[in-house]
């Protein structure tokens, strides 16, 4: 069984991955853990909520985030140390992952997201500052060649894209920002819109962002802020309406926001 070390990257992978991995009639919880080189494989019960430990599915160098694509077939990790992106289909019956191409990359991706239609993956950048649109093979495996660059700020750190596949939005942690972009409707590059950056209070530092699934609203969870904010999306940009705390007033013991996660229902 996986070891204590782990069980907090188990919770942090169990949101990422468990919402977007449902294949058949079986549900498979991956778990980037990066003191063993893996990732651990989980079968859900769909009816306990059980998990029982499979296997470590062995990656050579530390895993860092996953993504699903829309189809739930094909796995994306990112090696964060070893500055690669990594793709995998997934067999339905077993969940066993099958190596389908491994790219090189800037150090250190922080964040992925593959398109609906399973055409490109998107990626942010902490280290360098950078964002990238990398096109998908007709099996969902990740292509190097005509991969898009774009500069931004340090700490790249989270990606949202609307569900028209338009528009998408990287949160910034250290910059105290939101940088907006335009994709292309053939979805084969991308720029930045003609308002570029949305800026945010100092000491909030924007990390993760979610759109709702069907109205025009974004929520960012603030790292160094604790607090989430509401945005309304007008005319393709983000407009702040509210920020609330996630901790009590009288709290005093530190802490930083990490992961933010939009139920499918909006609700």
């Amino acid at each position: 069984m996986i070891k204590r070390r782990h069980y907090l990257q188990l919770l942090v992978g169990f949101a990422i991955a468990c919402s977007a991995a449902s294949i058949q009639a079986r549900t498979f919880l991956y778990v980037s853990l990066a003191s063993d080189n893996g990732l651990a494989v989980y079968e859900v019960n769909e009816t306990t909520g059980k998990l029982k430990y499979l296997r470590l599915h062995d990656l050579g160098t530390d895993p860092g985030p996953m993504s699903v694509s829309a189809d739930k077939k094909t796995i994306y990790v990112a090696l964060r140390n070893a500055g690669k992106l990594a793709s995998f289909t997934v067999a339905p019956k077993n969940g066993l992952l099958k190596h389908l191409t491994t790219v090189t990359v800037e150090p250190d991706p922080a964040y992925h997201w593959p398109d609906v239609k399973g055409r490109y993956l998107l990626s942010a950048y902490y280290r360098t500052g950078k964002v990238a649109l990398h096109q998908l093979d007709s099996r969902g495996g990740i292509l190097s060649a005509n991969a898009q660059w774009h500069s931004t700020a340090p700490n790249a750190h989270g990606i949202a894209v609307d569900r028209a596949n338009r528009k998408f939005y990287v949160t910034h942690t250290g910059p105290n920002a939101i940088y907006q972009f335009d994709l292309d409707p053939s979805g084969s590059s991308f720029k930045a819109a003609t308002r570029p950056v949305i800026r945010t209070p100092e000491k909030s530092g924007p990390r993760h962002i979610a759109l709702h699934p069907n109205k025009p609203f974004a929520y960012a969870d603030n790292e160094q802020g604790n607090s989430i904010t509401f945005f309304q999306v007008v005319k393709g940009n983000l407009e702040p309406v509210q920020t609330l705390s996630t901790v009590p007033e009288d709290w005093d013991e530190g802490g930083a926001c990490a992961r933010l996660e939009m139920s499918p229902d909006g609700q």
